[in-house]
């Protein structure tokens, strides 16, 4: 009986681990998820070597916005969540200036999605939705952190269009 019981879990546990395969995983492979809702919304991208989808769209004033889809989600409760990542801020040493940690702060507060983030020496606008949204709602998740990112980008730094 606990051969069989064993045997059963294991069975499931294989099961399960292919069936959410980007789940917390580091395996760089592309999520088919994301490339699916991407394609209907006719946005190009590019698969970087993390197996992330690297995207690059217009925003304002011909103004351009480098923007990731992780392919690799988190857990929490029963939630599969999927991150969308654009930089809007590069420090010159490891440590942000006062008043720029305070303006991303304060941006932060009037987001109705997302919020900043340090990594490293640079901020970063992180977006985070389920791992499953429709093409509709990864778009505007997206659309959400771009014009987050350029718009505070061009705020910090004038007319420099880095990212």
């Amino acid at each position: 009986m606990k051969k069989m019981t064993l045997s059963l879990l294991l069975l499931v546990a294989m099961l399960s681990s292919q069936v959410f395969a980007q789940l917390g995983t580091s395996d760089p492979e592309a999520d088919p998820r994301v490339a699916r809702a991407l394609d209907a919304k006719g946005i190009s991208y590019t698969v970087d070597s993390d197996g992330d989808y690297k995207i690059v769209l217009g925003t304002n004033d011909d103004r351009t916005q480098l923007a990731f889809v992780r392919s690799s989600t988190n857990e929490y409760g029963n939630m599969e969540i999927r991150e969308i990542w654009s930089f809007g801020y590069k420090a010159d040493g490891d440590e942000f200036p006062k008043s720029v940690a305070n303006s991303l702060l304060e941006d932060t507060f009037s987001k109705k999605l997302g919020a900043w983030a340090k990594l490293g020496n640079r901020a970063v606008f992180v977006v985070k939705i389920s791992a499953n949204a429709d093409a509709e709602s990864l778009f505007n998740g997206l659309k959400a952190c771009m014009l987050s990112a350029d718009t505070m980008e061009e705020k910090l730094t004038g007319d420099t269009d880095e990212f």
